[in-house]
């Protein structure tokens, strides 16, 4: 038998906190993509040496994170950068 997979989505403060905290009470195991997109840009991060490779140091702060604000700025204005994070970021969040 093969698992169930949901994949949970929506705006800031529609509930999908509450959602994953009931499905995890209820035996669900979760996956949450943002912490884990959180974790591999933070301080040390996994992704921050290809991100820094592909985008510059200035896109990594002194605490050695990703600027999410400065990058945010370059990905949207560019779709072939927002492609290259993507490339960087998806793998370890789809590795979950």
């Amino acid at each position: 038998m093969s698992a169930l997979r949901i994949g949970l989505t929506g705006g800031i403060g529609s509930g999908k906190s509450t959602v994953v905290q009931e499905l995890a009470q209820g035996g669900a195991s979760v996956n949450d993509a943002d912490a884990i997109s959180r974790s591999t840009t933070a301080g040390g991060g996994s992704a921050i040496p290809a991100i820094a490779k592909r985008f510059g140091a200035d896109f990594v702060t002194a605490e050695g994170a990703l600027d999410r604000e400065r990058m945010r700025s370059a990905v949207y204005a560019d779709p072939p950068a927002r492609r290259d994070l993507g490339a960087i970021e998806h793998p370890p969040v789809g590795a979950g």
